[in-house]
């Protein structure tokens, strides 16, 4: 991984090293992006990351990718040249530069894309990551003349079949839409893994970025509720009706163990979410559903639960609500799909053999009778997690290869701008 250079005046800049030895550049407490030298010009990193319309770039209402997002701008050494650049919002992330876009020009790719372009060149961005939306991508990138970067957060398409466009036609329009890209980065080794096999022939530079955290700001009680918590979105492939009739059955014999349910995206399946209030209704007062709390209540209530759950049926690309169980200390429970076990390690949560009601009711039982082995595999989860996933892990990494490509990206220009004076 290359690094940037600096040639930047000792009298305007602090330099310090990281904990892992990468250059940071400061001015005031806010991280600078480094200036280095393209031939006789002076350039700077200055990225901008955008973010769809399906988004919320704010505490109340946040996605995962909105999450992460914050997470890698806030940490990053680019951070007072960032912009981050998505729908608008009332209240938007206060400690980071944010440009809404009007729901007009949000509307279509057709409307966003020149909006987006015109908030590049405003900014005087050097590079620009797309988070998550290939047509976007693939649009500012045939318009805007700097280098365009997708960041993606799930598996890619890879299936064509059905529809009046032909497979072939319809997997040559996409491979179209990649090859523009400058670079393109994965949210795990899982998801890496699918794409090149699907797509061999793209050449396009590409990387894992994960999504991390700042494990410093999470406080794991040592004194835990005993509790059983349950975060995620309110659809079947995410076994959350499994986790509510397992551990109703679980907790028949604990009475003193209560389950707590926060659930996003209800309005998408109505009927789902009635069969998991069903399912908690032998509970009471004991079983808890909360549908779409903010992040600082999810993080709150992560470092309080004894025990958390993510019961996964599909392979998930990361694993998102496993790293923030792990951050705040709860004993994890995992279905282990996908990327979940790169979240968690080899021991690091309780896997379960198989993604079923009677296997979660056990895996809830054995691990309440046994506080010893819940914290244990408290411990070595929240362990493994941070040294992985820890956002000073991930950004200084994160940072190098978007100013590698943005430098390299930028030095070819100049030197065809000159090849053709």
């Amino acid at each position: 991984m290359s690094h940037d250079t600096s040639d930047a005046n000792p009298l305007m800049f602090a330099h310090r090293q990281s904990p892992l030895g990468q250059r940071v550049t400061e001015v005031g407490g806010e991280k600078h992006s480094e200036i280095s030298s393209l031939g006789d010009e002076r350039w700077t990193c200055r990225p901008a990351f955008v973010l769809s319309r399906s988004r919320h770039f704010g505490p109340q209402r946040a996605t995962s990718v909105d999450l992460c997002t914050e997470t890698l701008v806030a940490d990053s050494r680019f951070r007072a040249d960032s912009i981050v650049i998505g729908p608008h919002i009332d209240k938007p992330f206060k400690h980071l530069s944010f440009i809404g876009g009007s729901s007009i020009d949000w509307q279509s790719t057709r409307k966003r894309v020149p909006a987006i372009k015109r908030m590049l060149e405003e900014h005087g961005a050097t590079v620009a990551v797309v988070q998550e939306h290939l047509p976007t991508a693939a649009q500012l990138a045939s318009s805007w003349a700097g280098p365009v970067i997708l960041q993606t957060h799930n598996y890619q398409a890879v299936d064509f079949t059905g529809g009046i466009i032909p497979t072939a036609a319809r997997r040559w329009y996409r491979a179209r839409r990649y090859i523009r890209l400058a670079g393109l980065t994965h949210v795990s080794a899982a998801c890496q893994h699918h794409f090149q096999t699907a797509w061999p022939d793209i050449t396009t530079q590409q990387t894992i970025v994960p999504n991390a955290l700042m494990f410093d700001n999470w406080t794991p009680r040592v004194e835990r509720s005993a509790k059983i918590l349950c975060v995620g979105r309110a659809s079947e492939e995410k076994g959350i009706l499994l986790a509510a009739q397992g551990i109703a059955t679980a907790l028949r014999q604990h009475t003193d163990w209560c389950a707590e349910f926060i659930l996003s995206e209800v309005h998408r399946f109505p009927e789902y979410i009635n069969q998991v209030r069903q399912a908690l209704l032998p509970l009471g007062t004991r079983g808890l559903i909360h549908i779409q709390r903010p992040f600082d209540y999810v993080k709150s209530a992560y470092e309080d639960a004894a025990i958390a759950i993510v019961p996964s049926k599909w392979n998930e690309p990361f694993g998102r609500t496993a790293l923030e169980a792990h951050a705040g200390g709860a004993c994890l429970i995992s279905s282990g799909t996908g990327g979940l076990g790169s979240v968690s390690g080899p021991d690091g949560a309780y896997y379960l053999p198989e993604t079923t009601p009677d296997a979660i009711s056990r895996a809830v039982t054995e691990l309440i009778s046994a506080p010893a082995l819940r914290h244990a595999v408290a411990i070595r989860g929240r362990s493994y997690a941070s040294a992985h996933y820890d956002i000073s892990v991930v950004a200084p990494k994160y940072d190098d290869w978007i100013a590698a490509i943005a430098r390299a990206w930028h030095a070819r220009s100049r030197n065809s701008a000159i090849a053709n004076t």
